[in-house]
């Protein structure tokens, strides 16, 4: 008994109708649901490995969908998917898969993990002499190691790419961007919004409508507010978000992440109302998944701080207690937690402040 006991034109079908733009990763019924992880068990079971790759390939878009990536029979799919190419010692699609587990280990906050895996993949494809893709996975290690707070490593690998990269290259606008956000952790805001400006203005190039080019103006939004530049910040934030949402609910966390600014940009004016209705918005739209604890942990901790600037001392501990809670999911220290408050109020993010 192999692969026969899967119904595999049933899955085809659902695979293409999840594949269409206009669906919303919400309107996945629990038929369909349980039609994928019920061929995942067959398969397990039997030991089919080739067929555990062929059923990942299948469901390979909805996968590296954000929201998709994070629900738990795809996050099955995807190990099982991992131990079938090791068993098959298929290194290139294995390095495909571990760099595919990075970004959504890397998503969900586990960053140490998503680092080690990242690097595995890297050594991978140099060994297969797949460059562009050892180039990628290099890169995304610095996203861990600035999460981790190493950032003298994340930097000696931005400055070692922008090294290696054509000045016109648009992939040039990845390691741009998380120079920024080194620069942007200095409280270095005008040289951060310049680099981040050259790395909209390279990937202009490909897209002006996918997640990437719609986080980095986020990010854009972000370092405006901070430099005082409320009126434009809220107009290139809004766009952000009306690029993420067009894409029906499947970068729910990246709606969420600007949906956060903007609250940290109405709170910098004092509107503790209106900044707590939009860290709601930020909240309700990734809370149900249950996944995304860095993002949340984050939330609570500014609601908090407005809380207790408000005189709900009271509420003002019990979100933060929420937050560590949220935060010790992640396997995190109550001193990195500490530690991460400060930075963000040092940086000036999650309070109050007065424009110049």
């Amino acid at each position: 008994m192999k692969s026969t006991t899967v119904d595999w034109n049933g899955l085809n079908a659902i695979a293409k109708e999840l594949s269409q733009a206009t669906i919303s990763p919400a309107s996945i019924t629990s038929i369909e649901l349980s039609s994928i992880e019920t061929a995942l068990m067959n398969l397990v079971d039997t030991k089919d490995w080739r067929g555990i790759l062929q059923l990942e390939e299948l469901f390979h878009h909805q996968i590296t969908q954000e929201t998709l990536s994070v629900h738990q029979l795809f996050r099955d799919l995807s190990q099982k998917a991992i131990q079938s190419a090791r068993f098959l010692n298929t290194k290139s699609k294995l390095a495909d898969l571990l760099k595919l587990e990075g970004h959504n280990l890397h998503r969900l906050g586990f960053h140490k993990e998503a680092l080690e895996t990242f690097l595995e993949a890297e050594q991978i494809y140099r060994a297969e002499q797949d460059l562009a893709n050892a180039k990628d996975s290099l890169f995304m290690t610095t996203l861990c190691l600035r999460a981790l707070r190493n950032f003298k490593g994340a930097r000696g690998i931005v400055e070692q790419l922008l090294g290696e990269t054509e000045p016109d290259d648009p992939w040039r606008s990845h390691p741009l961007k998380m120079l920024a956000w080194l620069e942007r952790d200095n409280k270095q805001f005008d040289i951060a919004e310049k680099l981040l400006r050259e790395s909209l203005g390279l990937y202009s190039k490909i897209s002006e409508t996918d997640i990437f080019y719609a986080d980095t103006l986020a990010d854009l939004g972000e370092v405006l507010g901070l430099r005082g530049s409320i009126e434009e910040a809220k107009i290139v934030l809004l766009k952000s978000l009306d690029i993420a949402q067009k894409h029906k609910g499947q970068y729910a966390r990246q709606e969420a992440r600007t949906q956060a600014k903007l609250a940290e940009l109405t709170l910098s004016q004092g509107n503790y109302e209106e900044a707590l209705a939009l860290f709601q918005k930020a909240d309700d739209n990734i809370r149900g998944y249950g996944t995304y604890l860095d993002l949340l942990w984050k939330i609570e901790v500014i609601r908090a701080m407005i809380y207790f600037q408000t005189g709900q001392i009271l509420e003002g501990f019990r979100k933060l207690r929420s937050a560590f809670n949220l935060h010790k999911g992640l396997k995190l220290s109550l001193g990195d937690f500490i530690s991460k408050i400060f930075s963000r109020l040092r940086i000036g993010t999650g309070s109050p402040r007065k424009q110049s």
